[in-house]
Order: structure tokens, then sequence, then C-alpha cells
């Protein structure tokens, strides 16, 4: 029976811990608003889900968790040799191979002439101090779990234990209502049918794509529906992991007559993978998909049977690509899946929410702790779906590339669709009869690509290895939609991912709403002059933060995001005091940094972030900071803002999430309207 338990009060509830909710609590937490967060499972997701992390999204990392995050990541992460390459073959292991794509070559193999001459892993190299990487959402987790525990000095809750205080597995979200006070959550604790009342200033739904928080709030998703259906089959073998070390991938495109799949290599050393099958209903649904078949789909993709191999799960998966048609209603805020919903080509739809995390987190944080004006909120929507608009487009305009090479082949997904829209129409029993005679029709163009010299194999084989080899095919890195994005209503949709890659010229202009350009800086001992390491300008924003948090000398950091003042003009200097607040609109303290060329200062010391500085060094940089009138002087060691920064102005404004608030020719007139 219910029992309704006593109202419980946090700032600030979170719905879903999943990537999202769990970085959107770390961010609050480092500014400390308490939050909870609702995850309506037992214990954290097993299945590997989502698995390349992009640059912003680590540089988010960087920014939300301590370095010990960083740290244990890099211990766990593939070596990049083990999943730079999409392989296309008949098989994974014995069959033909079409082709395959190098995504970290040495140059651009784009056939644009257009394009600048750097491949896209070299224009992120150039623009970020973080490093894409391919890990499984399931593995990432954890770590992610731990931090948030650590960062709310919550100790009494396990992966898998009862209670907690930030995290409360197995609470399910059963409604969302708004009252005078602020907002309720009525929460279903499963083990006792216990239910429960909490109530906050906000909630943020991060429960995914059937968010039920989004469904009480009457927010609709707008887009497409139903673009594919597909199978996720999570197995494992070890045998299997090793016989493809001669040939490592993180994907994995099968065409052959009896199956037509993606492997996603997720983790070699275990020999974690997952096949995805494309399945057409209404002919088909999940339930055709048992034992027996789904060995044998596995089998003849792999190209032979191994006895260790093991299947964990298999499960249907509906590809869409929606966008929510707001994120906000009242009190009530919506992230990652929940907000929006992406085809995987690409990999934006974790890497999405998470920067919706990073937009939210200090703007809630102001309003909560700066007393900010609540208008503050609103950017959220007008900043975030936007950037999920172009990734959508993006998204679905990579998923028609990702079909080019089988219609190369011989294969035409609309005509699947039609074949099973027709055996629909008759008996369940003939259609159940004729469906897979249909299908391997189908596929019969595949059997050519096995025979050596059969002309229309041949044929097909030049098509599907001419668009390989032209870099017409899926890639997987975006440094425009990765770094790029801004926040102001002229950025553009993508219009193909043509311009995504390859426009990453722009990425070094300062603009209003674009991230700060990456830049090293090297911190300087203020006695000696000594080297204390190097800092990204990326960084500047939230690993000050960190470091004034841990620093205790000053005390109105705590708790408060703050803004940043760059300025790197010879002929001015800064003297705003620390504790100066910008009072229209955000009433947020700011921080002055200066931007110095000390070229006889040697410029090879390590690329240690401001961060990971030990105690000692940040309390003598803190004491320069003191005698300085609260500017932090930083050495320009390569000459690189002078040349790519300094010429587009004099002063830059940072917001707390590190994107430029305002471009100043002056930092005397400190009069801004946010």
């Amino acid at each position: 029976m219910e029992k309704l338990k006593p109202v419980k009060h946090a700032p600030v509830l979170i719905a879903g811990a999943g990537p999202v909710g769990l970085t959107l609590s770390a961010l609050l937490s480092r500014c400390g608003v308490q939050n909870v967060i609702f995850e309506k499972n037992a214990e954290l997701s097993q299945h590997p889900q989502a698995h390349f992390i992009n640059c912003r999204t680590m540089e988010i990392f960087r920014h939300a968790y301590s370095p010990n995050l960083m740290r244990r990541i890099t211990e766990i992460v593939p070596d990049q040799s083990c999943w730079r390459h999409f392989i296309y073959a008949t098989s994974v292991l014995n069959g033909t191979e079409i082709g395959r794509v190098d995504n970290f070559p040495s140059s651009s193999t784009s056939r644009n002439t257009a394009a600048p001459p750097l491949a896209a892993h070299q224009v992120l190299d150039r623009h970020s101090p973080a490093k894409v990487i391919h890990l499984s959402q399931s593995r990432l987790m954890p770590l992610l779990f731990d931090e948030v525990l650590a960062e709310a000095g919550d100790t009494t809750r396990s992966r898998g234990g009862k209670g907690g205080h930030v995290v409360r597995f197995g609470h399910e979200v059963k409604d969302v209502r708004e009252v005078v006070e602020g907002v309720q959550l009525l929460v279903e604790e499963k083990e006792t049918c216990d239910m429960h009342v909490f109530q906050g200033h906000y909630v943020v739904a991060a429960d995914g794509s059937s968010s039920v928080i989004r469904h009480k709030a009457q927010i609709s998703m707008l887009g497409e529906r139903g673009v594919q259906h597909l199978m996720n089959i999570h197995f494992s073998s070890r045998a299997l992991a090793q016989a493809t070390s001669h040939r490592p991938a993180m994907l994995y495109f099968i065409y052959n007559a009896e199956v037509v799949c993606v492997l996603v290599a997720h983790h070699y050393p275990s020999g974690e993978f997952v096949a995805q099958v494309p399945y057409f209903p209404p002919a088909q649904s999940p339930e055709d998909f048992g034992p027996v078949t789904v060995r044998a789909l596995l089998d003849a993709a792999i190209g032979t049977a191994f006895t260790d191999l093991t299947v964990h799960s298999v499960r249907p998966w509906i590809m869409d690509c929606q966008v929510a048609q707001r994120y906000r209603s009242g009190r009530i805020f919506l992230a990652g899946d929940a907000a929006h919903r992406f085809p995987p080509a690409g990999g934006f739809g974790m890497n999405t929410g998470i920067q919706d995390a990073h937009n939210l987190s200090w703007k809630i944080a102001s309003v909560l702790q700066n007393s900010a004006n609540g208008a503050l909120l609103d950017t959220y929507e007008t900043e975030r779906r936007p950037v999920a608009e172009r990734n959508a487009s993006l998204s679905m305009h990579n998923f028609s590339r990702s079909l080019r090479v089988p219609q190369a082949l011989g294969l035409n997904v609309e005509q699947a669709k039609d074949a099973a829209r027709i055996s629909s129409r008759i008996s369940n029993a003939m259609s159940k009869a004729l469906l897979p005679y249909m299908f391997a029709v189908g596929r019969w163009p595949l059997k050519s690509l096995e025979n050596v010299r059969h002309p229309y194999g041949e044929m097909c084989l030049a098509k599907a290895r001419k668009i390989l080899r032209d870099g017409a095919s899926l890639p997987l890195l975006f440094p425009t939609d990765d770094i790029g994005f801004r926040y102001r209503p002229e950025f553009p949709r993508a219009q193909n991912a043509e311009e995504s890659i390859h426009h990453g010229l722009g990425l070094d202009h300062l603009q209003v709403g674009g991230r700060l350009p990456h830049i090293w800086l090297q911190c300087l001992h203020p006695d000696t002059g000594e080297s204390l390491g190097n800092i990204s300008s990326t960084d500047l924003a939230d690993q000050l933060q960190a470091a004034f948090l841990s620093s205790g000398i000053f005390d109105f950091t705590r708790s408060r995001p703050f803004a940043i003042l760059l300025s790197s003009s010879a002929e001015e200097k800064i003297t705003l005091s620390a504790s100066q607040t910008v009072l229209k609109g955000w009433n947020m303290p700011l921080i002055g940094v200066k931007i110095i060329m000390r070229p006889e200062v040697s410029s090879h010391s390590s690329t240690t972030t401001f961060g990971e500085f030990g105690q000692e060094d940040q309390q003598a940089l803190f004491r320069h900071l003191i005698k300085k009138g609260g500017c932090l002087t930083l050495n320009d060691i390569e000459g690189n803002w002078e040349q790519r920064i300094h010429s587009q102005a004099s002063s830059i404004l940072v917001r707390p999430d590190g994107h430029i608030q305002a471009l100043l020719p002056s930092d005397k007139d400190l009069d801004i309207d946010f």
C-alpha cells in the first residue's frame, strides 16, 4: 500500500542519473547548490549506449569534475589505434574488406578544394586542450557518479547500495506540479512503494527520451519520428576481440546476404560489442528476434561462430530526429534526451545533453546564489535550442551519408520499408513466411561481393570504395559543431557535414556567444617568475572558480559563479577589485586577468591545468592576486594571444561557462547591460 511521506526540500531536483543528470549535479554542487537526483533504476545502467565523447564535452569534464576524473578516464580509455578506423566489410573476420576510413589521417581526405589542408582531428588539436575519446557510457558513468558524490560530500551512497542523499536509486518520478513556493515532484520509492513529495526551486528533466516530466509539462517534440528501427544486441566475446586485433575499429559496417548491421566495438579488453540490426515494422517486431535468430545474425556478421560469445541483452530502439518545442515550462527545464533526440551518426546525443547541463547550471546557481535576474534562465532555451536544431539537422545529413555505401552496393532502404508495408497487408501467417524471402531478395546483390571477378560485384565495390576514398561517407569529427557553436540567433543550421568538418577556420575568431578560443598561457610564480605550469584560456573560468573555492582566501566566491575580464592592453592596468560585482542583471563577481608577453620565460613548461596545481602554488598565485588588486597575470608564451586574439579586442568579458559575453575596446568602461 502506498504511503505518502512528509515533504522534503532541496533547491534543485533532477530526474535521471545518466551522464547529463550527473554532470548537472556536479556543476551545481561545485557552485554550492544543493540538489537531489532521482533514478528509477536500482543501479547505474550497464548497457554501453553512447560511446563517443567529443572535445567540448571533455573540456566540460575538466570544468565540472576534479582532476581525478581526467586521470581515471586516461587510465581506462582505449588507445586511439583501437578505434581510429571505420571498417566496411562483408564480415568482421573472413569476408571481403570493402574499405576503411581513418578518422585521424595525416592530412585532409576531402576533395573540396575550399577546405583547409588540416584534417578534422588536426583542427581540433589546434583549437582545444582536450582530446576526443571512445569510452562507453556504462564505463564512464561510474566515474562520474563517484565524482558527484565527492563534490557533494555524500559518503552514504554506493552505486548499488541503499539510501544516499544526492542520488536516490529506485526512485521513480510519477508527477510534477508547480506550487506557490516552487515546484514539487511526486516520487515513488519502488522497493517499498512509499510515495515521497520533494519540493525545490527548480526541476530539471534529464530522464531520457520518454521523459515523464516532459509529458506531464505538456511539452511536445517536433521533428521526424521513426527514421529507422533497430535491434541493439549487446554481447561479449574475448575470442572475437582477440581475432580482430590485427584490424581493430570503432565501427564495423557489415554487408552480406544474411545480415546488414553495424558492429560497435565498445571495449576490446573485455570483448564487449553491440550489433545494431535494422528491422522493419509493421511486418517485423522485436519479438521476431529470439535467441536462435540473434545468434545466427551475429555468426553471419562475424563470419564464424565463437563458443565464448554471450548475449547480454536484445532491445529495440527507434531512431528519431526531434527537438522539444520548449525547453522550459515555468520552473521546469528539459535537458539531454528529454529535450532532443538525434540519429547516432556523428555522436551528438550525449554530448549535446552534457553541454545543456553546462549552460543551465551556472544560470540556476546565479539566480539562487547571486540573486541574479530570473530572466537569465530564459536564455537557456534561446541559447541551447538552436544548437540542438543544428545538431539534429547535421545528424540527419550524417545518416544520409551513412547510406551512400550500402546504396552503392545495391541496397535500398526504402524498398525494404515498402516490402514490410506490403507484407503487412496480407495474412499474418503468409506475411511471416514471405518476408524473409523478400528481404533475402533485397540483399541478393551482396552475394556478388564475395565472388571473385563477378562483374556486378566489382562494379559495386568500385563505387563504394570511391565514396570511402573521397571522404564522402560517414565522418567521426565535426570541429565547427563540436567547439565552434555560439549562443546567438544568427548561428545558422549546418547545411551539410562537409561544412561542419572543414569550416574550422573561424575557430580563432572572437565572437560574442562563442567559446573563448584556446590559447596556452603560462602561470608564473609571483616572486621568482618561475613557470608553475600552463593553463588553456578555455579552462580559465571554471578552473579559476575551482581553485578559488579550494583556496579559502575569498569567501565571497564560495557558492557563487563569477565572470572574468581578460585584458591584453599594454597601455592600461586592470585595477578591478576581486570583489567588484557586475550589478546589471547578473549581480556577479568579476575577476580580472591580465595577459602579458614575456618571451624570456621558457615556453617548455608542462601543460598542467590550473586546477591541478599544488596547494602551495595556488596560495602563491592568490597572494599575487591580492597584491595586484585582483589581477592574475598570465604569460602569452608563444605569442598566440597577441597574434590571434588581441587584434580583435582589447578586453573580453567571459561568462562562467567560458563563452564570450562582450568584446570591449577598453577595460575602463564596465557599465555593461547584460
